[in-house]
């Protein structure tokens, strides 16, 4: 979940309307050692798969990896109801649902 200044914040917001113009999803980790994957995996009300970003580094500090859904004026807008974005690190999954209405 996203604050009004683009960081991060820790209750996920789980509700936006078709005019938001981004949603933001991350993954904050307090070390990065050794290399990982991360993947997000958006997807839409009718369960298809409608984006995904992967990043794979190597040694970070602490670091918040993210990927964004651009929403307002896309064909993602149009498609109103019950999202999911998947979060993928080294193969373990978190899922987050998410409505997009109105």
């Amino acid at each position: 979940s996203v604050g009004p200044d683009g960081s991060p914040t820790a209750d996920p917001q789980t509700s936006f309307s078709a005019g938001t113009a981004t949603i933001y999803a991350y993954a904050d980790f307090s070390d990065w050692e050794g290399s990982h994957t991360v993947t997000f995996n958006w997807y839409a009300p009718d369960g298809s798969l409608f984006a995904s970003y992967t990043d794979t580094s190597t040694n970070f500090g602490p670091v918040a990896d993210y990927s964004a859904l651009n929403v307002a004026g896309t064909t993602a807008a149009g498609k109103l109801g019950s999202w999911r974005v998947d979060v993928v690190i080294d193969g373990q999954v978190a899922k987050q649902p998410f409505t997009l209405t109105r």
